[in-house]
């Protein structure tokens, strides 16, 4: 959103956070992007790019997965918290 607002200061913001909080970026390999197609077909509400995310995360082994969405706690395949849980 902030991109689509032109809000400069909020993405330098984002990336801050995500420089500080020292996040791996992961490559989408071939396993995470046929797991985001499972989840795509078995999900019929999942956005794309939600799918490639809980892919990697499911993929990469994480224990939970965080998200401010509460549609994604319908998801099976990984244990969800929305950040209002924390």
């Amino acid at each position: 959103m902030p991109q689509k607002i032109e809000r400069i200061d909020l993405i330098e913001k984002y990336q801050n956070l995500l420089d500080r909080l020292v996040i791996p970026l992961i490559e989408i390999t071939q396993a995470i992007a046929a797991r985001a197609a499972f989840l795509r077909g078995k999900y019929d509400f999942l956005k794309a790019m939600d799918a490639l995310q809980l892919a990697v995360a499911i993929e990469s082994d994480c224990t939970w997965f965080i998200t401010n969405d509460k549609g994604l706690l319908r998801i099976s395949e990984i244990q969800l918290m929305t950040l209002d849980q924390l």
